[in-house]
Formats: structure tokens, C-alpha cells, sequence
């Protein structure tokens, strides 16, 4: 054996780093308050939830659709299509509290 056979074969491997896990659309999602007016499934792809209001795509996960609700952009568009702030949209903390343990 040469010096390389013998420096490879004392090398420590490390293992692999696991990704991000890819989640899937949920349908309960549509019953929060703030998200049942415009939240919904991409045909063709439950990796990814769909804006009415925007027309736009975004991954099934749960902080980028929240992010994307509180985006200036969804905002204005909530408003010129409801004709109401963003905030007359959402429910009370009451509310909020009902739906999830009616999910459950």
C-alpha cells in the first residue's frame, strides 16, 4: 500500500446533512381565520399552496404563508379586492383558538 492508500483509509467520513423536509399542503390551513378567503391547493403539485388574491404560487409551508399574509403586497390586494384592511379580515384570538381545536 502506498502513503495515499493509507491516509484515505484513516479519514473520517462524515454523514450526509439532511435537507429540509418538503411538506405537503394542508387543507385545515383553509379553515384559520385570515386564510380561507384566499389560501389553496396548486392542482398538480401538493408541495405548493396558491394566493387567489396574488396570483401566485409558494411552498406548502406553514411561516412562508404567514409571511406571505403579512406582505405589502397581499395587503394591497386584499384591500382593493375586498374593499377592508387586512386587519378586518382576521378573527379574534377567540376565534383562532375554536378552529383548532375543531382541526383537532
Amino acid at each position: 500500500m502506498t502513503l495515499m492508500h493509507l491516509r484515505l483509509q484513516h479519514c473520517v467520513v462524515k454523514a450526509p446533512i439532511l435537507g429540509h423536509r418538503t411538506q405537503k399542503y394542508r387543507p385545515e390551513w383553509e379553515q384559520l381565520p385570515g386564510f380561507n378567503h384566499w389560501l389553496g391547493p396548486v392542482k398538480d403539485n401538493i408541495t405548493k399552496a396558491y394566493c387567489c388574491y396574488c396570483t401566485r404560487e409558494m411552498v406548502s409551508e406553514i411561516t412562508i404563508i404567514k409571511k406571505h399574509a403579512a406582505s405589502l403586497v397581499h395587503s394591497k390586494n386584499v384591500k382593493s379586492i375586498t374593499g377592508k384592511p387586512i386587519t378586518d379580515i382576521f378573527k379574534k384570538v377567540d376565534d383562532v383558538n375554536e378552529v383548532k381545536k375543531s382541526i383537532k
